[in-house]
């Protein structure tokens, strides 16, 4: 038998927890395009002769680029200053995957908290 103490512990943890999935989903939510890729920031050598660019502590950059996968191989795409939206939206969807990972633990949290509560209120078989 569970107590109303108790009982009153596990519906707040389910609505905090309701709560929370509430709003991420609604971070997702969003009419904002995306593009699929991992945005990043890289630097680079020139090639030229006697530029400083030759040690490795004074490359040219940082350039936005932007990771893709197209026919099964990563491919990097050099971003320009004016496509700097395509890089957003690249930084955005990483987001959003970031969102959906925290929904998979939050459902699973939820998951175990129902299965306890349940557990906790089993009684034995009358005889």
């Amino acid at each position: 038998m569970i107590t109303n103490k108790k009982l009153s512990q596990y519906r707040k943890e389910i609505y905090q927890l309701i709560q929370n999935l509430k709003k991420i989903s609604f971070r997702c939510a969003s009419s904002e395009p995306l593009i699929y890729g991992v945005p990043g920031e890289v630097f680079r050598k020139c090639g030229k002769p006697g530029c400083k660019c030759e040690s490795y502590d004074s490359r040219h950059g940082p350039y936005k680029v932007v990771q893709i996968y197209r026919n099964g191989k990563q491919k990097q795409i050099a971003i320009g200053k004016n496509q700097i939206a395509i890089w957003r939206r690249a930084k955005l969807y990483q987001q959003q995957m970031k969102y959906v990972t925290e929904l998979k633990n939050i459902c699973e949290q939820l998951e175990n908290t129902v299965k306890r509560l349940i557990k906790e209120r089993i009684e034995e078989w009358p005889k």
